[in-house]
């Protein structure tokens, strides 16, 4: 669910004057709000002062009926709905997922300020390319405080080496600009393809026709699917109102505590999964007469 604004036309095809019926032609042109979750949005000074005086860069959170904002220097948050983007249409994103980088935590100073499930900290990072080549440390302010710890790996946008081209951005304070924002806790890769989902989602059946995707189109589409996987893992949030189905065959080839052994073997510390009580009994739904028996209906 996203802010979306549309237009709607109609074009007569035929019409039978003796039978008093008409064919229509209805065309529908959906326009989506052109941001997602973890960017990182600028806007206008007079826009963040209408928004609860929030600074004018800030991370988003969610997206729903409205997009959730948060100031990652105060934990200060923010609803941008369709009607306010699209009047002034200047709350633009500034980096998205694809231009993450890696980082490696080396401290987390909690300042003592939270709200929900963030907590404000000074937190000291690493760029990836420099750990165990030099000393060159970064100090940034973070809502990520109570989900990293030494040693940890975190995805943030390192906005010192970004090229931005984006007139809000270009228009801040240097002084308001750090030089990295902490986006998200990362993991392992080698742990995460090796973790079987005890669980799986369900899809409208689709017919791409004769246009079939190209293989590096499809291999984008995977990976945008596998992101979104992974975000329902780490949400709890985002996953309220969505199905998640138990998969029996996962779960009878790998018992949990099974899963659950595995992952503390590696570094003391599990990967973030969705729990059984979240999921639903899988339902197949048949014509067939036995089949309705045995389904109790």
């Amino acid at each position: 669910m996203v802010p979306t604004r549309y237009k709607t036309s109609e074009q007569l095809i035929s019409s039978d004057i003796h039978c008093g019926t008409s064919n229509y032609k209805f065309t529908y042109a959906v326009e989506i709000i052109p941001i997602c979750k973890d960017d990182l949005v600028a806007m206008p000074k007079k826009t963040a002062n209408s928004l609860g005086h929030i600074a004018p860069l800030a991370l988003c959170t969610r997206v729903g009926n409205a997009v959730h904002i948060i100031d990652f220097k105060t934990l200060q948050t923010a609803c941008v709905t369709g009607l306010v983007f699209w009047r002034h249409e200047d709350v633009t994103p500034v980096c998205s997922m694809r231009d993450l980088k890696e980082f490696y935590v080396l401290d987390v100073e909690l300042l003592g300020q939270r709200h929900g499930r963030y907590a404000l900290a000074d937190i000291t990072i690493q760029r990836m390319a420099d750990v165990g080549k030099n000393d060159n440390e970064i100090i940034v302010r973070s809502h990520l405080g109570n989900l990293l710890n030494y040693g940890d790996t975190v995805l943030g946008y390192d906005l010192a080496t970004a090229n931005v081209n984006n007139k809000n951005f270009e228009s801040l304070n240097p002084d308001d600009v750090p030089a990295v924002v902490l986006v998200k806790k990362s993991y392992p890769e080698r742990r995460r393809k090796r973790k079987q989902r005890n669980w799986k989602l369900k899809s409208l059946t689709k017919d791409d026709g004769d246009l079939a995707p190209k293989k590096q189109d499809q291999d984008k589409l995977e990976a945008d699917f596998e992101t979104f996987l992974r975000d329902l893992e780490e949400d709890p949030e985002l996953r309220q109102n969505i199905n998640l189905y138990k998969d029996p065959n996962t779960i009878t080839a790998r018992p949990q505590n099974a899963m659950e052994e595995s992952d503390m073997e590696d570094d003391g510390e599990e990967l973030p999964e969705v729990p059984l009580d979240e999921l639903l009994e899988d339902l197949k739904i048949s014509s067939g007469s036995d089949d309705d028996e045995e389904m109790g209906v």
